[in-house]
C-alpha cells in the first residue's frame, strides 16, 4: 500500500544531483518540501542524514563502519530504493551536472509505472538533456509550480486505475 492510499494525498520521491552540488542538494529538496504542505507528501533522501550532505562519505567497500559521517553503497542504495517504493511518483529536480543515481533512480520508476515529472531547476530545455529523460519522463518544465500540480494530477489518475 503506497502513503497516498493511507493520506489521501500523492508522495513524491524527490531526485536529484547529490555528488556534484555545492550544499550536496539539500537546498532545493528542502525548498520543496516547505512549499508542499499538505498538498503532497514527499520522501527526500537525504533526510536520514545527521550531518550536512557535503560532509557524508561514501565507503568503498560495502560495510558501514565510520558512524553518522560514513555510509556504504549498499545502504545509500537500499534505502533510496525503499523511498521510491514508499512513493507515487518521482520529481526530478535536474540540474545539468553530472549524475549518475538520478538516472537509475528514474529507470527504476519508470519500469514500476510510477509518474515521473522532470523540474528544470537551471532552465535547461528538455532538448539538451539526455534522451534518456526525454524517453521515459511523463512531463517537463521550467516551472516548480507546474511541476507539483502535474505530479498530483498524475499520481491521482493512478489512484484511479
Amino acid at each position: 500500500m503506497t502513503n497516498s492510499e493511507s493520506a489521501n494525498r500523492p508522495t513524491v520521491y524527490l531526485a536529484g544531483p547529490v555528488m556534484s552540488m555545492d550544499d550536496g542538494g539539500a537546498g532545493w529538496r528542502e525548498d520543496v518540501e516547505a512549499y508542499c504542505g499538505e498538498a503532497l507528501e514527499t520522501r527526500n533522501p537525504l533526510s536520514k542524514y545527521n550531518i550536512p550532505d557535503d560532509d557524508i562519505e561514501i565507503e568503498k567497500a560495502d560495510a558501514s563502519h565510520g558512524g553518522d559521517a560514513v555510509v556504504s553503497v549498499s545502504e545509500i542504495v537500499e534505502h533510496d530504493k525503499h523511498l521510491l517504493a514508499e512513493s507515487d511518483a518521482v520529481l526530478v529536480g535536474y540540474s545539468q551536472v553530472y549524475s549518475i543515481g538520478t538516472p537509475m533512480e528514474v529507470m527504476w520508476a519508470y519500469e514500476r509505472e510510477m509518474p515521473i515529472v522532470v523540474w528544470s531547476r537551471d532552465d535547461t530545455p528538455p532538448g539538451e538533456m539526455s534522451p534518456w529523460y526525454r524517453y521515459h519522463a511523463d512531463y517537463m518544465t521550467p516551472t516548480l509550480q507546474i511541476a507539483l500540480h502535474t505530479l498530483e494530477q498524475l499520481a491521482t489518475e493512478g489512484d484511479d486505475e
